[in-house]
């Protein structure tokens, strides 16, 4: 289990904390539809590394805890993809994170990016497998050392140090039948001086018209392309928005007015930061636009219901000093060509057939494996009852010749003519677990051994627990 699966009862501030975080959640941002919508959005998650595995909150190193990551992984959970800025190099935070959210989740991040220009940290798309699939492409953007002027870059002595900071990371996902490409940044970040400013230009532009040559190219096979990440974009409508937009991507009007930081709160639009964006192509000058259909998009603003009344500066290191942004797409179903079949038709009258008996057989051994993972769990709970327990070698062994394939191959026949066979291995079990309970209480013993096991399934002898299975 997820040490941040349940909150334990001595915090009961946090468990409201956490209701009002899911509230708010569930007024902000749109539910889930399947195949009818699509929730992508991005969030630089400040210094996304290390984690204290305690829930309260105390200025110790790392600063981010239990609480704060039960927060930010609710946060997560209601996006089918979402790009992760910043996370470091250490992944303790995120592993944890990745255990909640569950096996239908996936993750792809690039590597460390050592050197300071890059602080160590890695791009990470985190996605819900149930909604989202990968299409099979992922890659970092290097732009080639013969193509740099075209990119507006000086050409230099040694190509590698004018590379990115952080290469921008591009991946393929499909859903609902569209395909698209989601290409996350962090772009470079330095004091507002001339020289720094005119760095981050640089990069924006080069990203800007490397993303529109790009765009063309994937057209061809209908994928759509989507820009988003922190951007580090100081204001609407400078140098560097225009080096950012000079390409053709834009950004929808939803955006422009929304603060992207903690700090950014309160503050009238002309004085907001437009660091984190999410952009896409929509057809000017010649740019295929983009064929999913925007519906509307916005922020989180999480201090409207965690770490109340805490200050910007202890928050950040908690939560962020970002606010995640998020747009929601409609899927429209795509049209599929109608096959159609060149077998005689009583072939495929038999084939039908044949797939109909093996498909009712298919279910039966699914049910037949659920079935073998519950006797397992069963014996186990018996003997607890009766204030016993299972060696953890005998309890191994025990859920392990319960899943061996034998099973499901020697009892195919019988799966295939019979509904009783589940019936017939709950009582088997129940007897089992009553046998092996007696056997240990006679010896005035309080644990069940290997060997016990062994023995008990010997001598038992019924489905599906064979002699020669077992072994001496």
């Amino acid at each position: 289990m997820s040490i941040i699966a349940e909150i334990p009862e001595e915090y009961p501030d946090i468990i409201q904390e956490f209701e009002q975080l899911q509230s708010e959640l569930n007024r902000v941002i749109p539910p889930k539809v399947q195949e009818s919508n699509l929730l992508i959005a991005t969030w630089n998650i400040k210094m996304f590394g290390d984690l204290k595995k305690i829930w309260e909150d105390t200025e110790a190193r790392p600063k981010r805890n239990l609480r704060a990551l039960k927060f930010i992984t609710e946060i997560i959970s209601r996006f089918d993809v979402i790009a992760i800025q910043e996370t470091m190099g250490n992944l303790r935070a995120l592993r944890y994170m990745l255990k909640e959210l569950g096996s239908n989740w996936g993750l792809l991040m690039t590597d460390e990016v050592r050197g300071d220009r890059g602080n160590h940290e890695r791009l990470a798309f985190i996605f819900d497998s149930r909604r989202v699939n990968l299409s099979g492409l992922a890659g970092e953007l290097v732009i080639p050392d013969a193509e740099m002027g075209r990119y507006g870059i000086e050409e230099p002595e040694f190509t590698i140090e004018q590379q990115f900071a952080r290469t921008p990371y591009a991946v393929g996902f499909k859903s609902g039948g569209r395909t698209f490409v989601l290409i996350t940044l962090h772009v470079l970040f330095g004091k507002k001086d001339e020289e720094k400013k005119k760095e981050r230009g640089d990069e924006l532009l080069a990203i800007s018209k490397w993303l529109s040559d790009w765009a063309n190219e994937i057209n061809i096979w209908e994928h759509n392309l989507i820009a988003l990440g922190d951007f580090n974009i100081d204001r609407k409508e400078d140098v560097l928005y225009d080096a950012f937009t000079s390409g053709g991507l834009e950004i929808h009007q939803h955006f422009h007015d929304l603060p992207r930081t903690i700090r950014d709160k309160g503050k009238k639009p002309s004085d907001r930061n437009f660091y984190d964006q999410i952009a896409w192509f929509t057809g000017e000058d010649g740019k295929p636009a983009l064929s999913l259909k925007y519906l509307k998009g916005g922020y989180f603003d999480f201090t409207a219901c965690v770490y109340i009344g805490m200050s910007n500066s202890k928050l950040e290191w908690r939560m962020s000093d970002h606010f995640p942004l998020w747009a929601e797409f409609e899927l429209e179903p795509v049209e599929e060509e109608e096959v159609i079949p060149t077998v005689p038709t009583h072939i495929t009258d038999a084939m039908e057939e044949e797939k109909a008996k093996n498909e009712a057989t298919r279910k039966r051994v699914a049910v037949l494996l659920t079935d073998l993972e519950i006797a397992s769990i069963t014996i186990i709970d018996e003997l607890i009852e009766r204030g016993l327990e299972m060696s953890p070698d005998a309890e191994r062994y025990l859920v392990d010749l319960l899943f061996r394939d034998v099973i499901v191959k020697e009892y195919y026949s019988e799966l295939v003519k019979s509904d009783d066979i589940s019936k017939t291995l709950s009582e088997n079990v129940l007897a089992l677990s009553k046998k092996l309970g007696d056997t240990v209480e006679n010896d005035n013993r309080k644990s069940v051994t290997l060997e016990d096991l062994k023995t008990g399934i010997r001598e038992f002898d019924k489905w599906p627990f064979e002699k020669e299975r077992v072994g001496n």
